[in-house]
């Protein structure tokens, strides 16, 4: 979609006006020179597409990231406050849900499946199932040992709790980050798994779309923006595309 506005590519950085049509419509200005370029990244940024991501920046729950949770439902992983649990024996404790109906209770925050709760209630149990999975996943907890083998929402959570713990309300600098995030770690991920299909390059550009967004006045970040673009190169290497994202404590999830 041409709109008369000219913008980089977010893949290659090519000057272009072509944007992504829903994503116009919801308040994002998202640039790609081409439908290659779109489609590259499509696998994980048709499930933001056309949303504004305020108040809800966390797509529903893939239906492969449900399956693979409730395969692993009785697996212990690590929590933040150090003690070792099951995703059933977590969202007994949490929120009270019967064993019998874990799996179900998944679903209830699955693409394609019937969504009983409200939307805030939504976005945080999204946010623990996506928590609870990394850890079980990544007992390392060096993320770049899980890219391009788990989904990128996933690591991507990590990320923002490390770089502004809490999930800010209606600000435009938090959605249009989080669409710009879901290019990088669609081309990172892709990377990860097969270093021919995507040209470091690409990777470096979409991470220097995201620092120039931050710094631009459309993304209303104000006195906030040297702050994120400093922690986003705290936790990215801006060369190399290292993840170096911290896993957070119970003292610091207790800030959000």
């Amino acid at each position: 979609m041409g709109t008369g506005k000219t913008g980089a590519c977010l893949v290659c950085g090519k000057e272009t006006t072509k944007l992504c049509s829903k994503c116009v419509k919801a308040g994002h200005d998202l640039f790609f020179c081409s439908p290659e370029h779109q489609k590259l990244v499509w696998a994980e940024h048709r499930r933001v597409c056309g949303k504004r991501l305020t108040p809800e920046p966390w797509p529903w729950y893939s239906q492969e990231e449900a399956d693979e949770t409730i395969a692993n439902l009785d697996v212990k992983r690590k929590l933040w406050d150090g003690r070792e649990l099951t995703m059933t024996e977590y969202l007994a404790e949490v929120a009270q849900v019967p064993k019998y109906y874990t799996a179900q209770h998944i679903y209830d925050f699955t693409a394609g499946h019937n969504h009983p709760f409200s939307l805030f209630i939504s976005q945080a149990a999204l946010a623990d199932f996506r928590a609870l999975e990394i850890r079980r996943k990544c007992p390392s907890r060096n993320f770049n040992d899980v890219l391009g083998k788990t989904d990128i929402f996933q690591i991507m959570h990590e990320l923002w709790l490390a770089i502004y713990p809490g999930t800010p309300i209606g600000v435009v600098w938090h959605a249009g980050m989080q669409h710009r995030f879901v290019v990088l770690f669609s081309l990172l991920h892709q990377r990860a798994q097969d270093e021919s299909t995507i040209p470091l390059a690409y990777c470096r550009n979409a991470y220097k779309q995201i620092e120039q967004y931050i710094l631009s006045p459309a993304s209303r970040a104000g006195a906030l923006a040297f702050s994120l673009v400093n922690s986003l190169h705290r936790f990215i290497d801006s060369d190399t595309m290292v993840l170096r994202i911290p896993t957070l404590d119970t003292a610091q999830r207790g800030q959000q």
